[in-house]
């Protein structure tokens, strides 16, 4: 694995500040990492240590709250890519309004099986509160879908998140609480690390545009 970006020498620290700014420059990265170039410099990390682009992984992760989220579309795309399961996940849709449910399955690369996750229902959204975020109203069954084979990938491919959240999970924790406002660097560690790596002294937050009631694409 890469070396962390807190533990290169100096040299290399400046190399990755001169290509973040050619990064946050090139029209290829969302508002909230061009117009927080000192953000990029922690994505580089995350990047390195899910073996991904930079770039591919900035254009796919949203953070809410000084949490880093990947889109589910990302994710599933990260598991096709592991070679764990053969072609792509399958969904099972039943029921209609409140009784609307949908389980996610995959066919095991190596053992040739069907596995499944656990079944979403609009009944565990609404005990939940994930239906606090409008979407469960406009797109009821693309929400569903979305966790479905979020729990699908947590349950039995955890090495394709490493941890991560996904942003609609993120979203649905947020709404629960309180309005949805995007984040790049808020957390002290994230701070932190980027105090180190300006040399800067202090770390101090950064925060970028408010993303209103939703963000996910």
């Amino acid at each position: 694995m890469s070396e962390s970006i807190a533990l290169l020498d100096a040299t290399k620290i400046e190399q990755i500040k001169s290509h973040a700014k050619i990064i946050a420059a090139s029209g290829l990265v969302p508002d909230h990492f061009a117009k927080n170039p000192q953000a990029i410099y922690t994505a580089i990390d995350m990047a390195r240590a899910l073996k991904e682009e930079p770039v591919t992984f900035m254009q796919n992760v949203y953070f809410i709250g000084g949490r880093a989220g990947m889109y589910a579309q990302y994710m599933l795309s990260r598991l096709r890519r592991s070679g764990a399961i053969r072609g792509t996940v399958r969904y099972r849709v039943e029921g209609k309004g409140d009784s609307l449910a949908v389980t996610c399955s995959a066919v095991d690369a190596e053992t040739g099986e069907e596995i499944f996750g656990p079944t979403v229902s609009m009944a565990m959204a609404n005990a939940e509160g994930w239906t606090k975020n409008p979407k469960y109203k406009s797109m009821p069954e693309v929400m569903l879908r979305k966790r479905a084979v979020t729990f699908l990938v947590r349950e039995h491919y955890p090495d394709v998140l490493m941890g991560f959240s996904t942003v609609e999970e993120l979203e649905d924790m947020a709404h629960g609480s309180r309005t949805v406002r995007a984040t790049v660097v808020e957390d002290d560690a994230i701070a932190d690390l980027n105090a180190k790596i300006l040399g800067d002294g202090e770390p101090e937050s950064q925060v970028v545009e408010a993303a209103e009631a939703e963000v996910a694409r």
